[in-house]
């Protein structure tokens, strides 16, 4: 039965709701990118472990690991276009549950996620090409 008898979603049902866009974000972005093989498996890995931990006292967890599905995608876009859409595509999935702990712990899971991208690519063009003070100043 998808809907309870007072026609609310149970909180089971809630992340199945908002797991699934998510889902099918992953699957649609598998082929045209080249990199389905690995990007795949971990979309799997996460789904199986939200489907496991589908209960109330894990929904801290349960955001981080939907939050996997943002993250799953940053490779392939530039990070703040990826925050811009997919971020804001969870925030209002997680509304669904009435529980600001988890929108709050969403939030926290994509500044850790940016700070640790903008640190991965500062520290890649600094060794690739000099200190950023050296390159804004030949180009």
């Amino acid at each position: 039965m998808l809907l309870s008898s007072a026609n609310t979603l149970s909180f089971e049902q809630k992340t199945y709701v908002v797991m699934f866009p998510l889902l099918m974000l992953s699957v649609a972005s598998l082929y045209p990118t080249g990199v389905g093989s690995y990007q795949g498996t971990i979309a799997a890995l996460i789904s199986a472990s939200i489907i496991v931990l589908n209960h109330a006292r894990f929904r801290v967890l349960l955001v981080y690991l939907m939050y996997g599905y943002v993250a799953l995608h940053s490779p392939q876009a530039n990070p703040m276009v990826m925050l811009d859409i997919e971020l804001f595509i969870l925030l209002a999935l997680l509304v669904l549950y009435k529980d600001w702990l988890m929108v709050m712990h969403n939030i926290l899971a994509a500044a850790m996620n940016l700070l640790l991208v903008v640190a991965y690519l500062s520290a890649v063009h600094w060794h690739q090409y000099g200190t950023p003070f050296t390159v804004s100043i030949g180009n």
